[in-house]
């Protein structure tokens, strides 16, 4: 569904917010360096409001290479999705132009120690 033209004249969407904790498809291309590219799962760390005033979301990626490393959490069987949250790959995107689509949403305990881990990186 598509909302309407800003004073900018762009279209974006409405009633496509994501809720904190959400997992959901996103394209995260183009990439430099050695950030995560491709289409893939991303957890959505804001919450709702934060998209809706700024339409703009934070999210870690997924992969399903699942290096044993500090940084890394391990999703379990209570997702459909499988692989390691990157914890270290903290992103801010306009899901507007990454084709973004729900998958499920992630066991809240889960959740919580990702934003454990990522703020463990912020502290001194």
């Amino acid at each position: 569904m598509f909302g309407q033209k800003n004073k900018w004249n762009q279209v974006f969407e409405l009633e496509k917010n994501f809720e904190r904790g959400a997992i959901i498809w996103a394209d995260l291309g183009p990439v430099r360096g050695h950030e995560q590219d491709g289409r893939r799962p991303v957890l959505v760390l804001s919450i709702s409001d934060f998209e809706k005033v700024s339409r703009l979301v934070h999210v870690v990626p997924i992969t399903t290479n699942t290096k044993n490393f500090p940084l890394h959490l391990l999703l379990d069987s209570r997702t459909t999705t499988r692989g390691c949250v990157l914890t270290e790959h903290l992103l801010t995107l306009d899901l507007s132009k990454r084709n973004p689509e729900f998958i499920e949403m992630c066991p809240p305990d889960i959740l919580k120690k990702v934003q454990t881990m990522i703020n463990e990186t912020f502290q001194q």
